[in-house]
């Protein structure tokens, strides 16, 4: 049996004997239901790869990793959490990198030429 959340597979034995699990991956509680004999309400992410490149696509373009990742987050966790996690390096980077600048532009006496304000 797996874990409905993430597609980890779960112990046979605590469900047969609880009918209840944690999932050791992802620590989601997974139940088995009383109209299910010897199945398990479950979804096997077999395509769920969370490749490294669902990471760059969300980092050079955060609004669609977190699309992806908003999208994604039921059926493919892997795959959603690398976008996800694309696109908040990117945001997190950008918005260090305009500290940087804003911080840099105070201790630096740099002033703008008079043609950039007209």
């Amino acid at each position: 049996m797996f874990c409905k959340y993430c597609g980890e597979k779960l112990d046979d034995k605590i469900l047969e004997e609880k009918h209840i699990a944690y999932c050791g991956k992802c620590g989601k509680l997974n139940k088995k239901t009383e109209d299910e004999n010897d199945s398990f309400e479950t979804k096997v992410y077999t395509k769920d790869s969370g490749s490294v490149g669902w990471g760059i696509l969300g980092f050079f373009f955060p609004l669609v990793g977190f699309i992806l990742y908003l999208c994604w987050i039921k059926n493919s966790p892997r795959s959603a959490n690398s976008a996800g996690a694309g696109a908040l390096i990117c945001v997190v980077l950008n918005i260090l990198v305009a500290l940087v600048f804003v911080i840099l532009s105070f201790f630096t006496n740099i002033q703008l030429p008079a043609e950039f304000y007209y």
